[in-house]
């Protein structure tokens, strides 16, 4: 009896003198002072650590994250420690690790008093990814610890560097976030970007990426990004588009947008492997979908046909006003067509058409011309607009000229989208939507101006596919 009354008096007295001992719950964060703190150096293989004050806003706002990450980490068999330290009760400990601002991550090696700070996003994936390679960098051999090239990916996310970005980007398409972990708006982004990412890690036709201008300054730089978060769209290492939205939907409206999926795969379309009945010819595709001996294109622009004035002021405003990404963003190819929209739509309401001058618009691209060679410009004072109606019955006919075609190896049966591939247009010289033109070893040997009969369109194809090739000129005695 005297011996146990010893030992609840003793126990007692741990409790009371001992306050801020780590809490051995599985997911809690573990509260640190300066002797706990000393002990887990010491003990465990590494630790996280918050600094923090309880008035800190920021703080505040970060600690369901911090808990969050606790619950993953913290558990009795694991090595490591999430853990905080309140900077208020503790402040000798914060400064001794040069605490200046709050809240601080540093993650400590075991046996080691020189930290490494973490000044990433402040989302789980992020957070994650911070400790594994931490981790990995103190394992690791010396010579191991040259630039590598290697991406790492969390949760369908590539993590991209000064040391990996230019080759991985040189090729496909990929959604880019560059930011700063200061950055408030970044920070907001941060989960949604990783949802984005998640959800699109599938698909194989989009990479979800971001980058530290923090720790890639280099990056940033040959990107010329000059405010945070900033969200380009690359293909094949060329920036084709710049995404201001903040939502999840609204993110996932831009990919759905911008993506060129199946049809637009050369590799898929060239040996016939499961490939769809029309290929979407880009800039950076045309030669390589040349390559076939008749390539049947039809040239045409996705314009819309709309009753609902207000909702194309609305939309028309939004572009005329720059709400197109960026100032700094190359504008969309059929941006001028939009201002011209909304400034007939602003007419309207004045009283009066007012013709808009060509020198001001840009030639086809300014005033879109309509399938019977008259400028869209001129089609605008009808009250329901219709642009490139024949481009849009055009569809199905030549989905089926596709299909019949889907097995032959000698023949492409194609696209191309005069707004999203303006280069391309304008060097094929095409005035007039719909174009088909049908090339022959890359050389054209039709051109049609609108929509022509199923039959008719086999007919050309089967006559040039027969026709046998011409002999190569002789020499002259």
């Amino acid at each position: 009896m005297y011996a146990l009354k010893n030992f609840v008096i003793s126990l007692l007295i741990y409790v009371v003198f001992v306050p801020n001992f780590v809490a051995p719950e599985d997911g809690t964060v573990y509260d640190y002072d300066a002797e706990t703190f000393e002990q887990q150096i010491k003990e465990m293989d590494g630790n996280f650590i918050m600094f923090y004050a309880p008035w800190c806003r920021h703080c505040t706002n970060f600690q369901p994250m911090w808990t969050e990450l606790a619950e993953l980490v913290n558990t009795k068999e694991s090595r490591f420690a999430i853990a905080q330290v309140d900077c208020t009760r503790h402040s000798r400990l914060c400064h001794d690790n040069a605490i200046t601002g709050y809240p601080t991550l540093l993650y400590y090696h075991k046996n080691s008093l020189l930290p490494v700070e973490y000044k990433g996003l402040r989302d789980l994936p992020s957070l994650t990814l911070f400790l594994s390679e931490v981790f990995n960098t103190k394992t690791e051999d010396p010579d191991s610890k040259l630039p590598k090239s290697e991406v790492k990916f969390y949760s369908g996310m590539a993590h991209l560097t000064d040391h990996n970005i230019e080759k991985f980007v040189s090729k496909g398409q990929h959604f880019v976030m560059f930011y700063a972990p200061w950055c408030q708006a970044c920070q907001r982004l941060a989960p949604v970007w990783a949802e984005l990412a998640v959800q699109y890690a599938q698909n194989e036709y989009i990479q979800i990426g971001k980058v530290n201008c923090l720790d890639s300054e280099m990056t940033c730089k040959t990107f010329d990004i000059k405010q945070y978060p900033y969200l380009l769209w690359i293909v094949n290492g060329r920036i084709m588009g710049v995404a201001n939205a903040e939502t999840l939907e609204d993110l996932k409206a831009y990919v759905e947008k911008m993506l060129l999926a199946e049809n637009h795969d050369p590799e898929k379309f060239m040996k016939k492997k499961k490939a769809l009945p029309v290929a979407r010819i880009s800039e950076e595709t045309f030669e390589t979908f040349m390559e076939k001996d008749l390539v049947f294109v039809n040239y045409f622009a996705p314009w819309e046909e709309t009753t609902n004035r207000e909702q194309m002021a609305v939309r028309a405003e939004r572009f005329s006003s720059g709400d197109h990404g960026s100032a700094s963003a190359a504008p969309h190819p059929s941006i001028s067509l939009v201002v011209g929209l909304t400034r007939w739509l602003k007419s309207r309401v004045h009283g009066g058409y007012k013709p808009i001058p060509t020198e001001a618009t840009g030639g086809l691209w300014g005033r879109p011309m309509s399938n019977s060679g008259r400028p869209m410009a001129d089609m605008m004072m009808r009250e329901e607009i219709q642009l490139c109606a024949h481009c849009m019955q055009l569809g199905p006919l030549w989905l089926k000229l596709g299909e019949k075609y889907q097995n032959e190896s000698r023949v492409l049966i194609a696209d191309v989208d005069c707004v999203r591939s303006k280069p391309i247009c304008e060097t094929e010289k095409i005035n007039g939507l719909p174009t088909l033109i049908l090339y022959k070893q890359k050389k054209i040997v039709s051109v049609e101006h609108g929509a022509r009969p199923l039959d008719s369109l086999v007919s050309l194809v089967a006559e040039h596919l027969a026709a046998p090739e011409p002999a190569p000129p002789k020499d002259e005695l």
